[in-house]
């Protein structure tokens, strides 16, 4: 998503600043996501999603970069198809794998052409770690992202619970939680158009307050020079 609400170019996840903490719940009648977000103090730099064991920091590379963590649990030992089972889940949303090992899984996608314009957080550039105990049965998922000419919203991040949140279910039980995908694309994208509309809006006022203090300075300056 392109700089937005805030200093531009940069990511607004500091240790010194407040982090936007996202949490999923679902209606009553079990159709749609409701997003709500809470605001938390930012505690050991990690803003932490405590029901699904996903955490959101800083990550500790030089520059503007988020690291998404995500532990799955698994019967152990873990099976020799699980290689196979997390790159399919992987390559269908855009990571290439460049190392597949019995204990890590190295993959990239998107560029930082990307980040200059899109909405998508799947394009943005991110790099992926994934680290294997086969014995213990237990997967790490490590998703740096790089957040080069972007701002992070609450419902960004929130497309990367939902993505943590699909892998692990897809692990656990071969459901990549479509349905619930796909509602949360809807409201990822309605939140898009209302940023956009926000942006038209303010940039619009700001032209009009613009044009008018410019207006009010030459009537002044006129008054002025015939005054004298």
């Amino acid at each position: 998503m392109p700089p937005k609400r805030g200093w531009p170019f940069a990511s607004d996840f500091t240790p010194q600043k407040q982090a936007a903490n996202t949490r999923r719940q679902r209606h009553s009648h079990n159709s749609c996501w409701a997003i709500s977000v809470q605001v938390l103090h930012m505690m050991n730099e990690e803003d932490l999603v405590t029901e699904e064991n996903i955490t959101i920091s800083q990550s500790e590379k030089w520059g503007f970069h988020l690291l998404v963590r995500q532990i799955v649990d698994l019967p152990a030992p873990l099976p020799e198809t699980i290689t196979h089972e997390i790159a399919h889940f992987w390559n269908q949303r855009r990571v290439t794998f460049s190392e597949i090992s019995d204990n890590m899984m190295c993959g990239q996608r998107g560029s930082l052409w990307w980040n200059a314009i899109t909405f998508d957080m799947s394009k943005l550039r991110s790099d992926l770690t994934i680290n294997l105990d086969k014995e213990q049965g237990k997967i790490e998922c490590l998703l740096d992202v790089k957040t080069t000419l972007q701002q992070i919203t609450p419902m960004n991040q929130m497309y990367w619970v939902e993505e943590m949140t699909a892998f692990k279910s897809y692990l656990q039980s071969g459901d990549e939680k479509t349905e619930e995908w796909a509602e949360f694309q809807k409201e990822y994208r309605k939140d898009n158009k209302r940023w956009v509309w926000g942006i038209v809006i303010t940039v619009g006022i700001i032209v009009f307050v613009s044009q008018a203090a410019g207006e009010l300075i030459r009537w002044l300056l006129r008054m002025l020079t015939n005054s004298k």
